[in-house]
């Protein structure tokens, strides 16, 4: 069993959702991720203290993306470069989603912090993910996926 605190994907999924009402006015629900809306562009960011101890996932449709990044730059749809802006918007929804997963698990008691986020390839929720979040937004779809690194603390040299 992890020493690492457990997350519960309930209770993320509720902040995510609430995020992105309050940033961008889209409202969302949960849905199971094998009835979620497809997913288009992708990113990952590593969570941890000294060392990286989850990746943290972050999959979502163009729909959505360009949503997101018209409701945080204040603009219309018509003005948004989206093979510019939609990489970056799902980077940045990837550091929103792990400083709010920091904020359930961290605080002065476990000093965590996220990377930098990376764009990736699709890859689907594995079978040891620790927790999996998806949300719908009126048929965009958002997908978000948290797995603890294997072996992600060095381990002392005993001699």
């Amino acid at each position: 069993m992890s020493s690492l605190p457990q997350v519960d994907a309930a209770e993320l999924g509720a902040r995510i959702a609430q995020a992105l009402e309050h940033m961008c006015f889209i409202i969302s629900d949960p849905v199971d991720s094998a009835e979620l809306p497809d997913t288009d562009t992708h990113s990952k960011v590593s969570v941890g203290d000294e060392h990286p101890l989850w990746d943290l996932s972050v999959s979502a449709s163009n729909g959505l993306l360009s949503e997101i990044a018209c409701g945080l730059m204040g603009i219309e749809p018509s003005e948004l470069n989206e093979d510019e802006v939609l990489p970056a918007t799902v980077q940045e929804l990837a550091n929103i989603i792990s400083g709010i997963m920091i904020e359930m698990i961290g605080g002065e008691e476990h000093p965590y912090h996220p990377g930098i986020p990376e764009l990736t390839p699709a890859a689907p929720p594995t079978s040891d993910a620790v927790a999996v979040v998806a949300l719908d937004a009126m048929g965009d779809g958002l997908l978000v996926t948290l797995n603890e690194r294997a072996c992600s603390r060095p381990t002392a040299d005993v001699r």
